[in-house]
């Protein structure tokens, strides 16, 4: 018989299982948790581990069996920001990409915080940064996310109103912190001759950090 206990039994122990790398062990868990107990929870994790490649190696099935649970279980947010992603990255033609945006923008809105980070970076690869500012504001895990606030350091130098110095800030975060040579070399760029903030000190110390976190460029100039 289903009731609340065996349906909570089914999650902890797939997550805990998940937990220890006994991937096989976890699927069958939340797998019975969700065909056979109808834990909607279960159904998500059961279909983040088809998607995961580095649990199951991504192949069509793979993918479409992710995509078919997330459509299934759509009703949870998450499943909605997860199969906006797929439709966005993986559909082939226009309108699946755009459901992939639409569902997105339908998780932000209830609330999804890495729905907001998802968007910010599509509008910054779009070069729409104050769209790009207005969502990553919103994604509280935005300065552990190395590629994430990289994108929100440049949009702030490059949107409409630039904020120098709060972008100047959080790239010198990205170096500190996710040694970031992209970030360096934006910092240089700053202080080259003629630039915003024309200094031949800071442009050469930015150009240097950026040549010992591995940037080829920044070997060239110096």
């Amino acid at each position: 018989k289903n009731n609340g206990g065996d349906k909570m039994n089914f999650l902890d122990s797939g997550i805990e299982k998940l937990k220890k790398g006994s991937f096989k062990e976890a699927f069958s868990l939340f797998e019975e948790g969700y065909f056979a107990n109808n834990d909607t929870e279960c159904g998500c994790y059961l279909s983040q581990m088809c998607f995961d490649e580095r649990i199951t190696p991504r192949t069509q099935k793979s993918l479409m069996q992710s995509i078919l649970l997330w459509e299934i279980t759509s009703h949870k947010t998450s499943s909605k920001h997860k199969l906006g992603v797929a439709y966005y990255n993986f559909g082939k033609t226009q309108s699946a990409k755009q459901k992939g945006l639409e569902l997105l923008k339908t998780a932000r809105k209830e609330g999804y915080e890495p729905s907001y980070c998802v968007l910010g970076v599509l509008a910054y690869k779009a070069e729409r940064y104050d769209e790009a500012v207005e969502n990553f504001v919103h994604y509280g895990n935005l300065k552990n996310d190395a590629s994430a606030y990289y994108c929100y350091g440049c949009s702030l130098i490059n949107k409409d109103n630039p904020d120098f110095n709060q972008g100047k800030q959080v790239l010198d975060y990205c170096i500190k912190n996710h040694r970031s040579a992209k970030a360096a070399e934006l910092l240089a760029s700053l202080h080259a001759m003629d630039a915003p903030f024309d200094n031949e000190r800071l442009f050469y110390i930015y150009t240097h950090i950026a040549a010992d976190l591995g940037s080829k460029k920044a070997c060239e100039n110096i």
